[in-house]
């Protein structure tokens, strides 16, 4: 069975980069637009890695983390984000707990590598 991402940033060109990134992989990828829908889609389904943006037009990736660590206490987790300066990075890690935190613009292909190393 393949493993489960649920992918939540509010920009459409992320999203379908992230849709394009995956669609070779082994993985299944959810997208969500923001963090209504990804809390829904928690709510119904257990994932093995969160994907999130730290700042959604209608919520926060960090509650996203949390809420994840709630219902589903192993789901993985990464963040990224384009509005924090780099050395804050590690504290959001070691506070969420978070397995990664790429900082916008990344490397898709660093991505990648963190959630084969992740997954498998």
């Amino acid at each position: 069975m393949p493993k489960k991402i649920l992918a939540v940033d509010d920009e459409a060109s992320l999203r379908e980069l992230l849709k394009r990134a995956f669609s070779s992989s082994d993985y299944h990828v959810t997208l969500a637009s923001g963090a209504e829908e990804a809390r829904a889609l928690m709510t119904a389904n257990i994932y093995d890695l969160l994907i999130t943006d730290l700042i959604l037009a209608d919520g926060a990736g960090t509650e996203l983390v949390e809420f994840s660590a709630r219902r589903h206490g192993a789901t993985k987790s990464i963040m990224i984000s384009g509005a924090i300066d780099p050395w804050v990075m590690p504290l959001f890690v070691e506070k969420y707990k978070l397995e990664g935190f790429f900082a916008k613009p990344f490397r898709i292909d660093a991505l990648l590598a963190k959630v084969k190393e992740l997954l498998g």
